[in-house]
C-alpha cells in the first residue's frame, strides 16, 4: 500500500524528462530533450564491481543511444564505444539495444569516463554544467598497517575516489604522508570499511604532520672549488651563489652582470627568483638548468618562504 501510494504521488507530482527545463552547457547552451537531435550523455555515478569493473551510469540528454555506437568525451577527446547497454533494476542489469532522450541507463568498461564528464557525437560539441562536490571537511593521514600493501593501498584509494569524489587523497611530499579529506569521521569510517572488507588492506589513521617553514632572514654568500686530476686534462672550477630574502618589487641585485632571470611560483604562494649571472660562459647555458634543479632539490629539503638566488662563476 505504501509504495503504490508513493509511485501514485511520483506519477502525479515529478515532471517527465521532456517537460523539465532544457540541460545547459559550461558555454551557456540549452540542450532540449529531444531524441532527434545528435546523442549526448552526462555520466553521473561510477561503480567498481570486484568481478564486473567498472559501471558507469549516464543520462541520455538527447539524440538516442544505441549498442556499438562511439561518442566522444568532451573532457579528454578520448572515443568510448557503448557495446553494452543497461537499464539497471536493482541489482539486476536488464539490457537493452538503444536508449533515448531522457533514459537513465549503465555500461561497463569504459576506460577513460569519469563522474562528471560528457560524451557527444562528433557533429557536436557539448559540455554539461559538472555537478558540484562539497569541499572536504576533515583531514587524517592514512597508512596501510603492513608496508607491503602501500602500492595496493594507492590503487584502492583511487577506486574508492573514483566511485565517491568527495573522498580525496594524495601523497605529501612535505609531510612524507599520505592524506585523506572525507566529509566527517563517518565517511572516514566508511572508507576504512571498504579498504578492510573489499580490498583486504588494513589501515590506520593518523594525525597529520605539522609542516613547520621558515624563511630566510638575511643575505648570504658561499663559493665552492672544484679541483679534479683525473690523468689528462685537469678539472677546475670556482662558483659563487648569494641567498637572500625576496619581497615583491624588489630591484635587480647591481653588483652582478645579470645573463638570466627566472621566477618560480612555489606551492604556498611564495617566489624563487633564479638570476644566473655567469660571465664570459665560463659555465656553458646548458649546465644552468641543472643547477637550478640542485637548488630546488635542497630547497625541497628546507622549504623556503620567498627568496632570491644568484649564482656566477
Amino acid at each position: 500500500m505504501g509504495s503504490g501510494r508513493l509511485m501514485g504521488f511520483i506519477d502525479n507530482v515529478a515532471p517527465a524528462a521532456i517537460e523539465m527545463n532544457p540541460e545547459v552547457t559550461t558555454e551557456g547552451e540549452e540542450i532540449a530533450c529531444d531524441p532527434s537531435h545528435p546523442t549526448s550523455i552526462f555520466v553521473f555515478k561510477t561503480i567498481i564491481e570486484p568481478f564486473l569493473g567498472k559501471i558507469t551510469y549516464f543520462k541520455v540528454i538527447s539524440g538516442v543511444l544505441k549498442v556499438g555506437q562511439d561518442l566522444i568525451n568532451n573532457q579528454n577527446d578520448t572515443t568510448e564505444r557503448f557495446n553494452q547497454l543497461f537499464i539497471m533494476d536493482g541489482k539486476n542489469k536488464n539490457s537493452v539495444d538503444q536508449l533515448v532522450a531522457g533514459d537513465i541507463g549503465a555500461t561497463v568498461k569504459l576506460k577513460n569516463t569519469h563522474t562528471n564528464q560528457t560524451l557527444h557525437e562528433k557533429s557536436v560539441s557539448y559540455a554539461i554544467e559538472p555537478m558540484e562536490f562539497p569541499a572536504p571537511r576533515i583531514t587524517s593521514a592514512i597508512r596501510a598497517k603492513d608496508k607491503n600493501d602501500d602500492e595496493k593501498l594507492a590503487e584502492a584509494l583511487r577506486e574508492i575516489h573514483e566511485e565517491d569524489p568527495t573522498i580525496l587523497y594524495g601523497y605529501s611530499k612535505e609531510l612524507k604522508q599520505l592524506i585523506l579529506n572525507g566529509q566527517g569521521e563517518l565517511h572516514f569510517a566508511v572508507t576504512e570499511w571498504k579498504l578492510s572488507h573489499l580490498h583486504k588492506i588494513e589501515i590506520e589513521y593518523l594525525k597529520p604532520r605539522i609542516a613547520y617553514r621558515e624563511t630566510i632572514q638575511k643575505a648570504a654568500d658561499a663559493d665552492y672549488r672544484h679541483k679534479k686530476q683525473s690523468g689528462g686534462a685537469g678539472q677546475f672550477g670556482e662558483v659563487f651563489i648569494r641567498i637572500e630574502p625576496y619581497y615583491d618589487g624588489m630591484p635587480d641585485p647591481t653588483d652582478f652582470n645579470i645573463r638570466g632571470k627566472e621566477v618560480i611560483e612555489l606551492d604556498w604562494g611564495g617566489k624563487l627568483v633564479f638570476y644566473n649571472c655567469i660571465v664570459g660562459g665560463v659555465i656553458d647555458a646548458r649546465y644552468i638548468p641543472s643547477i637550478l634543479k640542485g637548488i630546488m632539490e635542497k630547497w625541497r629539503l628546507a622549504p623556503l618562504l620567498d627568496l632570491m638566488c644568484a649564482i656566477s662563476g
